[in-house]
């Protein structure tokens, strides 16, 4: 992909960001990696980012940094006679300010310059607030903003969560229960909880069963080598740490956090779920101080009780549990629905009898490139369309102002031969929504992955075959295909591990009689590429569908055990048994109540209640080339189809659909039985 503009990040840690002018040559190593959420809004463009070489091991081989240079005299000379579109200097060093003031930029200049009548920094107009709270102990003490908060707000953007981006790509094993990061920058000693503190901590831990690390224990291999260092922290699955590198890495890593604050602001950490900061427990009025020595007599960080972090740090290892729970739920919640989760929109539902959606699935195209026995949709013909990308790109953003939560790209085609999915899925990202999408993955080139990957909630590929001869027959393609979807599988695998993505890779397999021996065959294939799950669907026949190809219930339940052997915390299968009893058992409800909680936009712009609803303009809510999804969720016609479809009621409706489960849920929620208040 052509890189958009060329993006020049100055940032060596001599400074830090948000705290007074120190012009020094030792290195904030922690605030080099505070700084690279920013990547996130440039990652489609060329980005330079100078820094000292001591600190390349936090950025080289992230994927967004197209040339990583060392601070020093050779890439001074060479920067003062390159340009760039975009110029970000971090760094409030006056040399380094002056340098940054020589390099031209095009378009746009963000951060810190050079004051050439005091040869002090001064903050360029975005930065006046950064710049003030670090000069100012009384702002930045009354301060109630993140970090990255700051530092977006810089160059003119919201911060949206946006996670740090680790470069080196540790290659240690989880294997300690807690790490204890001992050790605090020599910028701040203050920060500093003392040896006997640690030693109790570790004592009561190892008491109660905890396999516990020590920074201060290890060898010079993680003591003097930021790369083993890393690959420590990566070792534990929760880290407790003050205010030091040793935190933000553990952020970095997704790991488990107690982050200990003392003279240092807690409130610009942000611990995206997974931690928390921990005070002393009678807070002086001093704190936070900013000081390197302590005016006090006693360190405030003395006042953290042992106890209270041991009872912190037992509650987020239970919480790992849980988690352990809700992965075992996960297999639960495939089966059922997630409706729960949003009472405010259920709520308003029950009040109005109507809500924006919470899910919409948008076909970005009806070209499909194969042809499976089981499609759906075999009724429809093989068309041409691909969604227009302005249309398309001012409806996600029209669906994310109403309060649309999630979107997968799937419907009657094969959205990943749309030209601009990749696009798509990065637009819908910086608008806040969940992405996801459904493919038979062949098309899937190296180029759509890298776009589309880092922005997806999930990928499922469609393989519904373990041999390349009966996935040619299933799939109405060659056998060619089957080698193509599963090295294109595994390319995604590798590139989620070198990126650190959190994207969920998961396999769908639709279980019909000509492919009911294929997928013991593939569980263990996927296995061993290392994707996160392995879903098994019934079949389920579409009203209108040519095919029928069901497998009753006990047929289709009887290779569960089999399946099961294969699971594992790392490779989940999810059987989707309850829903085949389910299409055994018939509709339990008399009418569609969820349609004001999904929608369906296929290929041509149609905006419809489902999947049943293709090429009927009859039930048609309207069209988003003719008009803007407010006025179509809104408008008259769409009433109009709600209308029509109450008075057809579930007679004709598909056993099975996505919307069952809710319909069961909100028809008990319309309808209670006399012990729903004994919760």
């Amino acid at each position: 992909m052509e890189k958009k503009e060329k993006v020049l990040i100055i940032k060596t840690g001599y400074s830090e960001f948000l705290e007074s002018e120190k012009n020094s040559r030792k290195i904030s190593y922690g605030d080099v990696l505070r700084v690279t959420p920013l990547l996130h809004l440039y990652k489609n463009d060329h980005i330079t980012w100078v820094t000292d070489r001591k600190a390349f091991p936090l950025l080289e081989r992230n994927p967004y940094i197209d040339r990583l240079l060392d601070y020093d005299l050779t890439t001074t000379l060479q920067l003062e006679s390159e340009e760039f579109d975009i110029i970000i200097n971090l760094e409030k060093v006056p040399g380094i300010c002056a340098l940054s003031d020589k390099i031209r930029a095009r378009k746009a200049r963000y951060g810190f310059t050079f004051n050439t009548q005091t040869g002090r920094a001064e903050a360029l107009d975005k930065a006046i607030e950064a710049l003030a709270i670090s000069s100012n102990p009384e702002l930045k003490k009354a301060n109630n903003k993140v970090y990255m908060e700051h530092l977006f707000e810089m160059v003119g953007r919201e911060w949206k969560k946006e996670e740090l981006i680790l470069g080196y790509q540790p290659k240690s094993e989880e294997i300690y229960d807690i790490g204890l990061n001992v050790y605090v920058g020599e910028k701040w000693p203050t920060k500093l909880w003392s040896k006997g503190y640690w030693d109790k901590l570790e004592e009561i831990l190892k008491e109660n069963g905890f396999k516990v690390s020590r920074q201060d224990k290890q060898g010079p291999e993680v003591l003097e080598n930021l790369y083993g260092y890393i690959d420590w922290i990566n070792s534990c699955k929760l880290i407790i740490s003050g205010d030091s590198l040793g935190m933000h890495l553990g952020i970095a890593l997704r790991k488990k956090v107690l982050g200990l604050f003392g003279p240092t602001p807690h409130k610009e950490v942000y611990f995206h779920g997974r931690g928390k900061a921990i005070l002393p427990e009678l807070p002086p009025n001093c704190m936070p101080c900013f000081k390197s020595v302590c005016e006090r007599g006693r360190n405030c960080m003395e006042d953290i009780s042992v106890e209270g972090v041991y009872e912190e740090a037992k509650l987020l290892l239970k919480n790992l549990g849980l988690e352990k729970i809700n992965n075992e739920t996960s297999k639960t919640l495939i089966d059922n629905h997630k409706l729960i989760y949003h009472p405010e929109r259920v709520k308003e539902w029950k009040e109005r009898e109507d809500c924006y959606p919470l899910y919409v699935e948008v076909g970005l195209t009806n070209v499909c490139n194969h042809k499976c026995l089981f499609c759906a949709l075999d009724f429809l013909e093989n068309g041409t369309e691909f969604i227009d990308k302005e249309i398309m790109l001012r409806t996600l953003n029209e669906m994310s102002k109403k309060g649309v939560k999630s979107i997968m790209f799937a419907g009657e085609g094969e959205s990943i031969l749309h030209k601009d999915v990749g696009l798509f899925c990065q637009e819908a990202k910086r608008l806040g929504l969940d992405i996801s999408i459904t493919t038979n993955g062949v098309p899937l080139t190296k180029e759509k992955m890298e776009q589309c990957l880092p922005n997806l909630s999930w990928i499922r590929f469609s393989v519904d075959s373990g041999s390349p001869e009966n996935y040619a027959l299933v799939h109405g393609t060659n056998s060619e295909d089957f080698y193509k979807v599963i090295e294109n599988i595994k390319q995604c695998v590798e590139f989620k591990k070198e990126n650190n993505l959190d994207v969920t890779i998961g396999v769908q397999f639709l279980m019909i009689p000509q492919n009911k021996g294929e997928a013991v065959k593939l569980a263990k294939m996927l296995k061993e590429i290392g994707v996160d799950n392995f879903q098994i669907k019934p079949y389920s026949k579409h009203p209108s569908s040519m095919n029928d190809l069901i497998i009753d219930s006990e047929e289709y339940n009887c290779i569960e055990k089999e399946l099961n052997q294969f699971s594992s915390d790392k490779f989940k299968i999810l059987f989707r048994g309850a829903t085949a009893e389910r299409i055994e058992e018939g509709l339990a409800y008399p009418e569609c109540y969820g349609l004001p909680f999904f929608a369906l936009i296929d290929a041509k712009g149609n905006v419809i209640p489902c999947n049943l609803f293709y090429g009927k303009s009859e039930f048609t809510y309207g069209n988003i080339y003719q008009n803007n999804f407010y006025e179509i969720w809104e408008g008259e016609k769409r009433k109009e189809v709600l209308s029509k479809l109450k008075i057809c009621g579930v007679e004709n409706c598909r056993h099975g659909c996505r919307l069952e489960v809710i319909n069961r849920y909100l028809h008990r929620i319309k309808n209670p039985l006399g012990h729903d208040n004994f919760v």
